[in-house]
């Protein structure tokens, strides 16, 4: 439940390694689907919900087409809080290079 991985439990380290990887992998899906116009509209604000929407679509076409789904993982609210983290840590960095 506070993990997003089993391989995420074996240390911090890789928890953190985990989330960040998720992050990733959830924004550079939310670029490309924004590039492509398949979800419009993303900001700092609703990024994770557009996420989850697209994503869910996503995994129907990859049902209704007999492949496996494209993001397989059920994330748990501990873990979306961690990914959130990532986000924030990311917003604070990117304000403090503007100020500079």
């Amino acid at each position: 439940q506070n993990y997003i991985s089993a391989y995420a439990t074996s240390h911090p380290a890789e928890d953190w390694a985990e989330c960040w990887a998720h992050y990733l992998h959830i924004r550079a899906v939310l670029d490309v689907a924004t590039r492509y116009r398949l979800t419009v509209d993303v900001s700092s604000d609703n990024w994770y919900p557009k996420f989850v929407e697209l994503v869910l679509a996503l995994n129907e076409v990859m049902r209704s087409l007999g492949l496996a789904d494209a993001y397989p993982f059920v994330l748990t609210q501990p873990v979306v809080d961690k990914i959130e983290f990532v986000h924030r840590a990311i917003a604070r960095r990117r304000a403090g290079s503007a100020a500079a």
